[in-house]
């Protein structure tokens, strides 16, 4: 596995899956499905929805960074 690939895995492995849940439903975030809360379901309080969109632009850093790296007819 190449260094650019490593540098993914470890940013993908920031993403998060879940919305946060607590025992009481009414605690968790609203978008998590056992939520039962009053507050707009589509509204994350959790933070997984800001996270993952800063996954997503560092991976568009890296591809971008990729892209202006001179090829030396090496496997990255």
């Amino acid at each position: 596995m190449s260094k650019l690939e490593k540098l993914i895995v470890i940013i993908e492995s920031f993403r998060r899956t879940q919305h946060y849940e607590c025992e009481d439903g009414f605690y968790s975030c609203p978008s998590h499905p056992d939520y039962f809360g009053n507050d707009d379901r589509t509204f994350c309080s959790c933070g997984l929805v800001r996270d993952n969109a800063k996954v997503d632009e560092a991976l568009q850093i890296v591809q971008g960074l990729t892209m202006l790296a001179p090829d030396k007819g090496q496997a990255a």
